[in-house]
């Protein structure tokens, strides 16, 4: 089978990475202008929300484009019943209720970078999203490739370097729920959520990256999957 990875710079290392494991191509489409794909049997999207042609794709590129939407993802996780912050659009909108906001300079998710964090009632600038800020105890990232759960990881930071330490399923039934649902919702079949949690029946789901950090034990479940393709 002819595989290529098509990705933007930012997933780039991850779908290099997968490339190597399961024998594909790669390219970057927002670099090459390219749009047609159809040499190859089957092209796995890690995170482009550019339209190309193509003969089978996992992860088409208007579910992409609802992940890195965080508003198209949490209207989408609204008709799902998923749990995620409160959000609004308008800071007139904001409830009285948030104890502390964070200020969305762009609603994309990959661009959301200098989010500002306000107590309420403080002076609040204009900005594409707000979001409630959810105290948690742990952050989790959940990964879900073809509606199965394939990797539960503990994030921790450690010199400024991002840690994903793998953790055992055990009692994580409503969270993996969630996030099934979560992908159902997108209509993506590959993603990582990120996942603030009190406990593990207390959460939400803060986002959905669709070109998340390659795991061995997703990438094992690739393969997995590409070998009886």
């Amino acid at each position: 089978m002819k595989i290529c990875i098509i990705h933007p710079e930012i997933g780039k290392e991850s779908a290099e990475e997968l490339a190597g494991i399961i024998n594909a191509d790669c390219s970057n489409p927002y670099q090459t202008q390219r749009r047609d794909y159809r040499e190859y049997d089957l092209l796995f999207n890690y995170g482009c929300n550019r339209k190309v042609k193509c003969n089978r794709i996992i992860n088409k590129s208007k579910s992409v484009g609802r992940c890195i939407d965080k508003i198209r993802t949490f209207e989408a996780f609204d008709e799902y019943d998923v749990p995620h912050p409160e959000y609004t659009n308008s800071k007139h909108k904001i409830p009285n209720h948030w104890e502390q906001i964070a200020v969305r300079p762009s609603r994309k998710g990959n661009q959301a970078v200098d989010i500002d964090y306000i107590m309420n009632g403080e002076e609040i600038p204009d900005a594409e999203l707000y979001t409630e800020v959810y105290h948690s105890n742990y952050e989790f990232r959940i990964v879900v490739f073809m509606g199965e759960v394939v990797g539960r990881y503990l994030k921790k930071e450690k010199k400024g370097e991002i840690l994903f330490l793998s953790m055992d399923k055990e009692g994580f039934g409503k969270i993996d729920k969630a996030c099934i649902k979560g992908a159902q919702a997108l209509e993506i079949d590959y993603v990582g959520f990120d996942v603030l949690s009190i406990s593990k029946n207390k959460f939400t789901i803060l986002e959905a990256n669709s070109s998340p950090i390659l795991t061995e034990e997703a990438a094992n479940s690739i393969k997995k999957y590409i070998e009886v393709q």
